[in-house]
């Protein structure tokens, strides 16, 4: 369960916000030129879906007889989100609700400050993969690959998602932008993480498939791979890093995990924080990958471990900003560079 004191996991986090922050040194130049800055979190919130009164909303799926709309899980959720180092332009959720529960909630708590508000339905009952992007943001595409079957077993391949969208920013540069949830670790075993590789591998030639048909060379997915960084003890059988398989792409199917600069920095940085289990739970499970182009553009990522974002969910918020400087300076610099 995750009910506990406020004031337990308060003292537990010193008492006071903290963020795990890296900078992009190598793209330090970016900071000082004028251009368009974007900023993207990915999120889990855990249970997000069970928080409202199924009464209120009688499309829900999910068989249980408790009914309940849980105000005080939906501020500390919003709360965080209004967050100055949280108020992301895009922001990709995992563990979502459904399309009228979402809207309920982005009209109601955050006073309606996205524009596009959608809910992805994936194959696991009661979940949804959601995306929220602001006004002054295009959404040009759709791709949701929800019916791929899988090779080995002839079930549905994905647990929830991926799903992608075309996005145009207000300054006009084109990126796609997706998020997933992998298969859990909650029955971890051998097979489920053979399946969760299928999963990683899969994805990551999703990506170099839309890489390759344009019409940009940036993308960007976040979301919960639950893979740490590292070998865990069936993935040591398995001679396979969950994460380390989506970076091992070629051409267009090579992917850069932007995060890793932060467990580099700090190994004991998790974004699975579970903050009632004991430390050995902890671990970085939610990632951002992206094309190399785009990697380029990270000026910094962080995780929100603030302590109203430990209560709010088992998960921390990711978010990474990504700079495009002015177009004419940039190409100037690149002529003075020649």
């Amino acid at each position: 369960m995750r009910r506990v004191s406020r004031l337990a996991v308060w003292c537990l986090t010193g008492g006071f916000g903290l963020l795990t922050w890296v900078g992009a040194a190598e793209n330090s130049s970016l900071k000082e030129l004028p251009g368009e800055e974007v900023v993207i979190a990915t999120w889990n919130i855990e249970n997000f879906m069970m928080l409202f009164d199924q009464e209120m909303m009688p499309e829900r799926s999910r068989n249980t007889t408790e009914y309940y709309r849980d105000d005080e899980d939906l501020y500390e959720i919003a709360r965080t989100m209004k967050l100055p180092q949280m108020n992301a332009d895009i922001v990709l959720i995992q563990e979502g609700p459904t399309p009228a529960m979402l809207e309920l909630f982005v009209r109601e708590r955050l006073g309606g400050r996205y524009a596009y508000v959608k809910s992805f339905e994936g194959n696991t009952e009661g979940q949804y993969l959601c995306m929220l992007i602001k006004p002054g943001f295009r959404v040009l595409q759709e791709r949701v690959y929800k019916d791929e079957k899988d090779s080995v077993s002839g079930q549905m391949l994905f647990s929830r998602g991926p799903a992608f969208v075309l996005v145009e920013t207000p300054k006009g540069h084109r990126l796609w932008v997706g998020t997933t949830h992998a298969k859990s670790k909650a029955d971890n075993s051998r097979s489920v993480t053979e399946w969760r590789i299928r999963e990683m591998v899969r994805t990551r030639q999703i990506c170099g498939e839309l890489l390759a048909g344009g019409p940009t060379e940036y993308l960007l997915i976040g979301g919960d791979f639950n893979d740490d960084f590292g070998l865990d003890s069936y993935e040591k059988s398995l001679g396979q890093d969950g994460v380390e398989v989506m970076v091992k792409g070629e051409g267009k199917e090579r992917l850069i995990c932007l995060d890793e600069v932060i467990w580099k920095k700090n190994p004991r940085a998790a974004s699975y924080h579970c903050e009632i289990k004991p430390p050995r739970y902890r671990s970085f499970l939610d990632h951002f990958f992206a094309s190399p182009a785009l990697a380029e553009r990270m000026k910094e990522i962080y995780l929100v471990n603030d302590p109203i974002a430990a209560v709010a969910s088992d998960h921390y918020p990711l978010v990474v900003r990504l700079t495009w400087p002015d177009e004419s300076k940039e190409s100037l610099q690149q002529g003075e560079a020649k």
